[in-house]
């Protein structure tokens, strides 16, 4: 997926990139909804006990805090470097706010 950042996400690219955030076929099928990230600076961010290399923050076209995409390297017995890449959206499951996923 190719996306221009000068031009807002679609519904479509939107639902794809919730499903990488939260790691399910369908945002609807876990009632998780986006919500703008609160100020206050960035927080906490562990993925498998690892805290990112690096760390991008994003914004939506008002100028919002909509997230965060962070690098985590991991290093195999055998010296080989892996990269994942994760998205960490804030919002709200099941109509609680449960912060950043």
């Amino acid at each position: 997926m190719i996306i221009d950042l000068k031009t807002p996400l679609t519904a479509a690219e939107l639902e794809q990139i919730s499903e990488l955030a939260i790691g399910v076929s369908s945002p609807a099928a876990t009632n998780f909804e986006l919500l703008p990230a609160p100020a206050g600076g960035r927080p906490a961010i562990v993925h498998k006990g690892q805290e990112p290399v690096a760390v991008w923050e994003y914004y939506d076209t008002r100028g919002r805090l909509d997230g965060y995409v962070c690098r985590f390297d991991t290093i195999a017995s055998d010296g080989a470097v892996t990269k994942k890449i994760r998205p960490y959206r804030y919002g709200a499951l099941n109509g609680e706010v449960c912060g950043f996923r």
